[in-house]
């Protein structure tokens, strides 16, 4: 640590391969007050974009010794740090499959955003405002993101259970009907069908739906999602 700063405002963060790196180094030094993986994220010689393109002549024990050693999957449970989660519905590189399964592993509290059609670059990646007040809030004193506490599936609606200190103004449900690539799959953005009543956010699942979660804004016009489904 420099001389002067304050260890307890320290967090890390990166973009793309950076986010991969973030989700790695969350798990191993616990120094850092938070984490931000940005697109990133471990299990990707389970799906990834390196997996489709073969790993690039790499061969297949190679691929399991980096797997074994440097995926972040296996240091992701011993982050205790809060953390931010960002990426795109339709991510080229991290699919969501494998960005699920790596935020649902660390101790520390977890915060998601998943932007519809999000673009996959630096100034994508560091564009959103929720990373800012993300930090504000957590060495600054500033107000948080809303909480979701609670998120289910129950007799075809999508509801989740709300925590925030200022108004949720806005939800959406977004959804796709496609199966296969994640990155092939259109997802749909609907809001008039949501309802907010209180803390509880709920919404139908439109017909046919395959993959859904929700998106809540509140008055600052920050947004966070809950965990995505398929259904």
């Amino acid at each position: 640590t420099q001389p002067g700063v304050d260890p307890q405002r320290i967090g890390v963060t990166g973009i793309s391969w950076g986010g991969y790196l973030t989700s790695l180094m969350m798990g191993i030094d616990h120094r850092y007050a938070a984490a931000i993986p940005v697109y990133g994220c471990g299990y990707l010689t389970g799906n990834s974009v390196w997996r489709d393109q073969g790993y690039h002549g790499v061969s297949q024990s190679e691929v399991e010794d980096w797997g074994k050693y440097w995926d972040p999957q296996h240091y992701l449970p011993n982050a205790q740090m809060p953390s931010l989660w960002v990426n795109g519905t339709n991510d080229f590189a991290f699919p969501l499959d494998s960005f699920q399964k790596s935020y649902q592993h660390p101790q520390g509290s977890t915060d998601l955003l998943i932007i519809h059609e999000m673009g996959h670059s630096h100034e994508h990646g560091w564009n959103p405002p929720e990373i800012a007040a993300f930090t504000d809030a957590l060495f600054f004193k500033k107000t948080f993101l809303p909480t979701i506490d609670k998120c289910e599936v129950i007799d075809g609606h999508l509801i989740a259970t709300v925590r925030s200190d200022v108004t949720i103004t806005k939800a959406d449900i977004v959804y796709t009907r496609g199966s296969g690539m994640w990155q092939d799959r259109r997802f749909n953005t609907l809001e008039n069908i949501v309802t907010i009543s209180g803390n509880t956010v709920s919404a139908p699942l439109p017909l046919f739906t395959t993959v859904a979660y929700l998106q809540i804004t509140d008055e600052r016009g920050m947004r966070v999602s809950t965990p995505h489904f398929e259904v």
